[in-house]
């Protein structure tokens, strides 16, 4: 299976789009912190899945997300985006 739209219509870039619930928005910045590692994600896409706290990161390839697996992270909302 290729590369799919996220829910927002556009193609979701990896290292980069999230998959949240619906009450946060498109384009919701997040910040993420796992081990001192740190990083910002932005909201691109939903899933059947992901409920209230649940989040999908979406990565370059299919290895890298068994490797990373099912975690617990420290999540920040950073910023909603204008007229939300």
């Amino acid at each position: 299976r290729g590369p799919q739209k996220a829910a927002n219509g556009k193609m979701p870039v990896p290292n980069w789009s999230v998959a949240a619930d619906p009450s946060l928005p498109f384009d919701t910045v997040l910040e993420l912190s796992y081990q001192g590692i740190v990083t910002t994600r932005i909201v691109h896409d939903r899933g059947r899945d992901i409920k209230k706290n649940r989040l999908d990161l979406f990565v370059s390839d299919c290895e890298r997300a068994r490797m990373w697996g099912v975690r617990r992270v420290w999540v920040r909302e950073i910023r909603r985006p204008l007229g939300s």
